[in-house]
């Protein structure tokens, strides 16, 4: 019996972000950093950008969201989720 891989064709590579996607993924963690300070979060202040691209790089990068205690109730992180997504808008890091 052949695999699964063995039957569909691979996925093409994805490129990695370009800096002026990277620069506007930076621009969407401000704002949701403002978002859940506002929702009452307390969230470290962030790096600066040059930091942050930088940091972008080695997938070790600063989010606003790590800041969150998670251990609060459900009902709280969907009550952020919904207010301050996570996920940025399709076609900020990847076209």
């Amino acid at each position: 019996m052949r695999s699964c891989a063995t039957k569909s064709d691979p996925l093409p590579p994805v490129a990695a972000p370009n800096e002026s996607q990277v620069a506007a993924f930076y621009s969407f963690l401000l704002d949701q950093r403002t978002c859940l300070v506002d929702e009452g979060e307390s969230i470290s202040e962030p790096p600066s950008e040059d930091t942050f691209v930088e940091s972008f790089a080695s997938g070790e990068y600063w989010t606003p969201w790590s800041d969150v205690d998670l251990d609060q109730a459900p009902e709280r992180i969907a009550e952020l989720e919904q207010a301050c997504p996570q996920e940025p808008p399709a076609g900020i890091l990847f076209e």
